[in-house]
């Protein structure tokens, strides 16, 4: 069974904030630059009748709003959520607990396109 390339890198990713970072901005076409502005104050976890939410901000003239997660994005951001936990600021925190940036998504779309072993043309966010 030959994988694709989207299956290789999600293989690889082992990390729960990685792997819900790299769900959210895959299946809802997030830029890198909107990855770290998500703050917890945008999620609503659904219940039993309703599905998880987050609220997306959009740049570069984007329409943004609330937006229902796919199942696989909702499943890794409630696995980061247990570790992360609730408190205020960016759901996708630094270890300063700063947004993550650019500049380090960066680093780990690379990291992972190598583990994965993706053509390094290809290992890059959307900015």
């Amino acid at each position: 069974m030959i994988l694709s390339e989207k299956d290789a890198l999600f293989r690889v990713i082992e990390d729960p904030r990685d792997r819900a970072i790299f769900r959210v901005a895959y299946h809802h076409g997030l830029r890198v630059s909107e990855i770290g502005i998500i703050q917890m104050k945008d999620w609503r976890r659904g219940t039993s009748l309703d599905m998880d939410r987050l609220f997306l901000r959009r740049l570069k003239g984007s329409i943004g709003g609330e937006t229902i997660l796919v199942n696989a994005a909702a499943t890794a951001v409630r696995a980061w959520l247990r570790i992360r936990g609730n408190s205020p600021g960016p759901m996708f925190q630094s270890r300063n607990h700063r947004p993550i940036s650019r500049r380090r998504l960066d680093e780990l779309m690379k990291h992972y396109c190598i583990l994965a072993c993706i053509p390094e043309e290809k290992a890059h966010f959307t900015p």
